[in-house]
């Protein structure tokens, strides 16, 4: 992984990270919150590749 992405990986962790800290400090159901953070996380880290193969295979 290049050091570019290294970056932007770990500015996804931080943001929902603190987005999750947020939500609990409102009260917010732990369960969902967890649920939650760990949905968006994948969705971020799979965008990238994602795309990244959709292209390749219109390309093809």
């Amino acid at each position: 992984m290049s050091a570019n992405a290294t970056k932007e990986v770990e500015a996804a962790r931080a943001a929902e990270l603190e987005r999750a800290l947020r939500l609990l400090r409102r009260g917010a159901n732990p369960s969902e919150v967890i649920e939650a953070l760990s949905q968006r996380l994948t969705n971020k880290l799979m965008h990238r590749p994602t795309r990244a193969l959709n292209g390749a295979t219109e390309a093809a």
